[in-house]
């Protein structure tokens, strides 16, 4: 049953009353307005379906170049590739929080650097004892 929209508006000079339509509970009112709405969605998940696989597909190629190719050189230089394009795409939505990402990458790469120069500092120092050379272990 069709049941009327009034809208009433109250103001220092009266109430006006205007109609503006009619509201149907029924079961055919909520039908999709659009009829192609459902094959919309379907192509719609296989798109996203279908990017998923690229994405995983080039993924793993480019992850196993140095695998593939007995070079760890060329797995580097494509690692490196591979972050610099995550970089200009994390820049080209929004540059503050590509700022971020390149500062918290440079920050990461400092911490591990220093790291590892100091075990090899230490493992330097320990050959340098056991093979009677200068200096002894030392914890800096």
């Amino acid at each position: 049953m069709a049941e009327p929209i009034v809208v009433k508006v109250t103001d220092e000079r009266g109430t006006t009353t205007t109609q503006v339509g009619n509201v149907s509970n029924t079961q055919a009112s909520n039908t999709a307005l659009n009829p192609q709405a459902k094959n919309n969605k379907q192509k719609s998940n296989a798109a996203v379906v279908a990017k998923m696989i690229a994405l995983r597909s080039v993924n793993y190629a480019t992850s196993n170049v140095g695998k593939w190719t007995g070079n760890s050189n060329n797995q580097a230089i494509v690692n490196n590739i591979k972050q610099g394009i995550g970089y200009a795409v994390a820049f080209s939505i929004n540059p503050v929080l590509g700022a971020i990402s390149v500062g918290l990458d440079a920050a990461t790469y400092a911490l591990d650097y220093a790291y590892e120069r100091k075990w090899e500092q230490i493992r330097v120092q320990q050959a340098q004892v056991k093979y009677g050379g200068k200096g002894g272990y030392r914890r800096w």
